[in-house]
């Protein structure tokens, strides 16, 4: 009879807060990272898995004399990466932020590794959205490993929105911390599940464990075991198997996709707002830093389209709170400054996304608190700073105008604006002119002056002329038209 193929994906899981502050998790993960390259070096049949590229990011800063082995390793197919940048909440966030998690993870796998990489593995997430398929195809990646979400496993086709189809795999049971017997037990099961004969086991090290080891449970409790010894034992217990560590993507490439099923839609988070999720206070800031993101770059794209580039420049780090000793803290992004206004985007976004890692609430959870926020904020400045230095550069050809409305969303818009940085008697009665010549009126309300615009291009702007005058009484309006 043939043996039944079960392969091992070991990693270690990078929580990037959940055993202490971001710092200590990195050092910690480089560390791990740094032991699980010397069993490869010593052991041909070790292999190990890499979940995010920010790990990958930070152990190529702290051990440069180690990327020609880490590279080697990857060249002989005993590590792997996988795609995103940090294991994300994905739920929670926005689908721009799921776009850039995944293309700028991608990005460093290739400056730093010179890869491409085309599975994406998350294997802690409590949810999934529905536009994830479409997100992943379209940065080519085409297989997606989960875990803790089907007790004896799953493979399928995810389809996106638009159609788009990836392979979904879900582990057995989870990445550790699970009856080994009773998974070991039912494997006809589990490739029944899976819709194939050879089955891929996770075997973690958890959270942040030790390269090389996996934590079972045993009668309630954790029991570690050496992975490679763990492969004998269980090649010994269990003759009608073959057990082997193996590489994940193409255990998954390998096997055959006739007859699997097709799934679309999201799967709600179980988690729910709590130490691990995003308090009401950070979730609105959340979406309010990935708006402005999005506006800032369109406006930097509009700018170059019209052959006025901006240009920014800090006079202090933006990631420098002025609270404590003066910003100095132990965070790894203060060692990049952009220089270039695409550099500024993307640094801007990573900070973002790293404040969307799946763990907020761990050890030390007050600190990530303030470093989240002082993240978040950063971003916020760097988008500000773009869309102020866009602003002039747009109202220089709006001819004669003291105002420039800009429209950033993908259509035509009417709106009721806000006319902030001029001087204005509240006394007198004044107009906005449009580019047309047709007079609106400028309603002054709560301390403020605001005027109604009709027909702002789509990622484009309109210019008004403020001047003193009176607009026809059908064209009045009240500021409450703004919300």
């Amino acid at each position: 009879m043939e043996k039944t193929k079960v392969y091992i994906m070991h990693s270690s899981h990078l929580d990037l807060y959940w055993i202490g502050a971001q710092a200590d998790c990195l050092d910690r993960g480089a560390h791990i990272l740094n032991e699980a390259l010397r069993r490869a070096e010593a052991e041909p049949d070790f292999h190990f898995l890499i979940e995010t590229a920010r790990f990958l990011e930070y152990f190529a800063h702290v051990y440069p004399d180690r990327m020609d082995a880490l590279r080697a390793a990857f060249a002989r197919g005993q590590f792997e990466m996988a795609a995103c940048y940090t294991d994300r909440l994905e739920n929670h966030v926005s689908g721009e932020a799921l776009v850039r998690n995944a293309l700028y993870g991608k990005k460093i796998i290739r400056e730093i590794l010179g890869r491409d990489c085309r599975v994406a593995c998350h294997p802690d997430l409590p949810g999934f959205a529905e536009q994830t398929p479409q997100i992943y195809k379209k940065a080519g990646i085409d297989y997606y490993i989960s875990a803790r979400g089907f007790r004896r496993g799953a493979r399928f086709h995810w389809l996106g929105l638009d159609d788009s189809d990836i392979i979904m795999y879900d582990v057995p049971s989870h990445y550790a911390y699970y009856d080994l017997d009773d998974v070991l037990r039912n494997l006809r099961e589990t490739q029944e599940k899976i819709g194939s004969d050879v089955i891929l086991l996770g075997c973690s090290a958890g959270d942040m464990g030790p390269a090389g080891t996996f934590i079972a449970k045993e009668n309630g409790k954790g029991v570690q075991y050496d992975v490679m010894e763990l492969v004998d034992k269980l090649n010994a217990e269990r003759p009608d198997c073959s057990f082997a560590m193996g590489n994940a993507y193409e255990v998954l490439r390998g096997m055959k996709t006739e007859g699997l099923t097709s799934l679309r839609g999201e799967y709600p988070s179980r988690w729910g707002h709590h130490g691990s999720a995003m308090n009401v206070a950070f979730y609105a800031l959340d979406k309010q830093v990935d708006q402005r993101l999005t506006d800032a770059e369109k406006l930097v794209a509009l700018c170059a389209a019209l052959g006025k580039p901006v240009e920014i420049a800090f006079d202090k780090h933006p990631l420098k709170d002025p609270g404590g000793n003066g910003g100095k803290r132990r965070y790894f992004d203060l060692e990049f400054t952009p220089k270039t206004t695409q550099e500024w985007i993307e640094y801007a976004w990573r900070l973002q996304v790293i404040t969307q890692d799946h763990n907020f609430g761990g050890v030390e959870g007050a600190q990530t608190e303030f470093d989240r926020l002082i993240y978040k904020k950063a971003a916020l400045k760097i988008a500000d700073k773009l869309i102020d230095a866009c602003a002039p550069a747009l109202l220089s050809r709006c001819g004669g105008a003291n105002i420039a409305v800009l429209n950033t969303l993908n259509w035509k818009r009417d709106a009721v604006v806000p006319l902030e940085g001029l001087r204005l008697d509240p006394e007198t009665s004044y107009v906005a002119e449009g580019a047309d010549g047709e007079a609106e009126p400028v309603v002054y309300h709560s301390g403020a002056w605001y005027a109604r615009v009709r027909g702002v291009p789509s990622v484009g702007c309109m210019g008004l002329r403020i001047r003193p005058g009176q607009a026809k009484a059908a064209q009045a309006f009240t500021v409450e038209d703004a919300e």
